[in-house]
């Protein structure tokens, strides 16, 4: 394969993998900046890119762009969780009596990447 070589300077070196696959997205730099590994996905809702953790870190009063692994801890993840909230689900929802967990996953996640796996969870949790 003539790809195996690259693949292999790639084999479970995650810092390699996310520098490269986020690189030039969402505000990261080259692959060479480490941008797409120091601000990957993180907290609840796996805050990514440079651009949110800047935008998100402006808006809290948190310094993410410089301590990005703050994104993870359970306290400042739910602040940024509320924020997306905010900003992004209850604008866009309208009426939450209404509506279901494709409308309020629309906000965070336009592509709706695991939703049938959110659609179950719910399901399970409104059973209770």
């Amino acid at each position: 394969f003539p790809n195996a070589k690259i693949a292999l300077q790639y084999e479970r070196k995650p810092e390699k993998i996310a520098s490269l696959v986020y690189a030039n997205r969402m505000g990261n730099g080259p692959e060479s900046s480490g941008d797409g590994y120091n601000y990957r996905g993180r907290g609840y809702i796996q805050l990514t890119g440079r651009d949110n953790y800047t935008r998100v870190g402006r808006a809290l009063g948190i310094d993410l762009v410089n301590h990005p692994e703050l994104a993870a801890d359970p306290a400042t993840a739910a602040k940024i969780a509320v924020y997306f909230w905010k900003k992004r689900v209850a604008p866009r929802v309208g009426d939450f009596n209404q509506a279901g967990v494709r409308d309020v996953t629309r906000g965070i996640n336009p592509a709706q990447r695991g939703l049938e796996k959110r659609q179950a969870q719910f399901a399970k949790v409104a059973q209770r």
